[in-house]
């Protein structure tokens, strides 16, 4: 049970590290990055930015508060699809020319966090399956 309390604290501080890190990328200019597409140039980069940040605090929120499977799927799945993304952008390009595969301070740390956001979710869905099937004690 404390494993599980602190995997869960661990998973929180993982998502709203994330959701910090596109915040603080989106004020530090990344809502101006124009977009190409079809020769029209759109603010596309941004909006997803923060999506990215309200996301991962409602799923952070959820998490603390909500003592279900669901938020823990879908903690998996935001990390799982912002480092997937991140990573998709910088080796084929999302929108645009792909861009150096760099790995500044900010992009390690977001990457180290949603790694562990999928981590800890994987992890105590599956200690939550094994408790419900009576494979363990909680």
């Amino acid at each position: 049970m404390v494993v599980s309390i602190g995997l869960r604290g661990l998973l929180v501080a993982a998502l709203l590290v994330t959701a910090a890190v596109h915040l603080e990328r989106w004020f530090a200019g990344y809502r101006d990055i124009p977009t190409t597409i079809g020769g029209d140039q759109y603010l596309v980069l941004g909006p997803l930015f923060l999506v990215n940040v309200v996301a991962g605090a409602a799923i952070a929120g959820a998490v603390a508060f909500w003592q279900h499977w669901l938020p823990l799927l879908a903690a998996a799945a935001f990390g799982a699809g912002t480092l997937g993304a991140f990573l998709l952008d910088r080796l084929v390009g999302v929108f645009g020319p792909s861009a150096a595969l760099t790995w500044n301070a900010p992009e390690v740390l977001a990457a180290v966090a949603e790694l562990v956001c999928v981590v800890c979710a994987v992890v105590l869905l599956v200690q939550r399956r094994r408790i419900r099937h009576g494979w363990i004690r909680a």
